[in-house]
């Protein structure tokens, strides 16, 4: 008695861990004790069903591979019956693999099925955690331009399609028409950043509320990059090799200065771009066009940044000769000088100036172009 009541003790803690465990781990637990079963059954076949068991070849000797290739058709109930028990033994034996295979088989369709499911419905409303992508981009709330962004992004010839990541509100994840593109549904606070794997996270990306007035939307903004400024801060302190750039969109510049102190790299002021952008319409038609041109990455030329090339440092070359030479070989023009790569940038540098080793090219060139200096490496 005392030993039955060890098994049933053994069976109760056995089943309170197993309920426990998520769908993969009760997935793999089942498949695994599938596969010893069938396993140790056809060790038993093998031995007890010697001759005549597939083919009716009573020569040939039964196998552990035809054994386990039996298994697997009668508990699939396929039945193609090549191979059958023909002792008492190896019947009594079927009788059990049958029974066995009716609960475990579909117990493992279940787990399975529920599985991916679970997944997708996670994935689609915005519960999931992505803990598996890496080097992404997090687009902090959903407004009328956030599509415009992922639109541009994707049309970047880029051989890899970064991930992108949405913070927001919404019920389910709002653009189908690209791949790599993810929801997690909430505020933008720690827990969702965990959710978004910021950690691994390339660039930060903190849009305004158009449901907002101006004030409010700005001042969700500033709130927003503080709590992400903390928690980048925390990630650096554990791990100082994080770098992850912020992008920043406001309406009123007052609030820029709040955006920089709480960490944030860039911040792009909509009503400062575009109240500049119309005066330069009245005093020079046509210029809209061409800014919205450069700027839309969809279709025209496009703007690029790369690193002086090594050719320009050792050869001395000035601005004005690389800049004759990049026209000539690429058909692509240098506009700026980023000096670092999140330093200060200067437009319409000297025709004299010399390039520095940490110096970055701001580039305007054809769409298809994604490759530059190739002419000067080579020489």
């Amino acid at each position: 008695m005392q030993i039955f009541s060890k098994l049933g003790s053994w069976r109760k803690k056995a089943v309170t861990w197993f309920k426990r465990q998520n769908s993969i781990s009760k997935f793999g637990i089942i498949f695994l004790i599938t596969i010893i079963f069938f396993c140790i059954v056809g060790v038993v076949i093998s031995n007890i069903e010697l001759n005549d068991f597939c083919n009716n070849d009573k020569k040939k000797k039964n196998n552990f591979w035809d054994s386990f290739w039996w298994i697997i058709v009668t508990a699939s109930t396929v039945g193609y019956g090549d191979c059958s028990p023909k002792t008492s033994e190896g019947r009594i034996i079927a009788y059990l693999v049958i029974f066995v295979a009716a609960i475990l088989l579909p117990t493992i369709n279940s787990l399975l099925s529920n599985q991916i499911l679970e997944k997708y419905i996670r994935e689609e409303f915005g519960m999931a955690f992505h803990d598996n992508i890496k080097e992404h981009i997090i687009l902090c709330e959903w407004n009328c331009r956030s599509k415009k962004i992922i639109e541009n992004l994707r049309s970047n010839d880029s051989p890899k399609i970064k991930p992108i990541v949405i913070i927001s509100e919404i019920d389910t994840v709002p653009i189908k028409d690209f791949d790599q593109v993810f929801l997690v549904k909430g505020k933008l606070n720690s827990e969702t950043l965990n959710r978004a794997n910021l950690a691994k996270a390339k660039t930060v990306i903190i849009l305004g509320d158009d449901n907002l007035d101006d004030l409010k939307r700005d001042a969700q903004v500033v709130i927003y990059c503080s709590i992400l400024g903390k928690k980048l801060e925390e990630l650096k302190h554990n791990n100082p090799k994080t770098d992850i750039y912020t992008i920043v969109e406001l309406v009123n510049q007052e609030y820029a200065d709040s955006c920089k102190k709480a960490g944030a790299n860039e911040v792009i002021v909509s009503h400062h771009l575009n109240s500049n952008l119309i005066a330069s319409a009245i005093t020079n038609h046509g210029i809209s066009n061409v800014i919205t041109d450069i700027l839309d990455e969809t279709e025209g030329s496009r703007l690029f940044k790369r690193q002086v090339p090594k050719f320009a440092i050792d050869k001395s070359l000035t601005f004005i000769e690389l800049f004759t030479q990049m026209k000539e070989k690429d058909q692509s023009t240098i506009i700026a000088i980023q000096h670092g790569h999140r330093g200060k940038t200067t437009s319409n540098p000297p025709r004299n100036y010399e390039f520095k080793r940490d110096d970055y090219l701001i580039i305007l060139a054809s769409y298809d172009k994604s490759q530059f200096f190739k002419w000067g490496e080579e020489e």
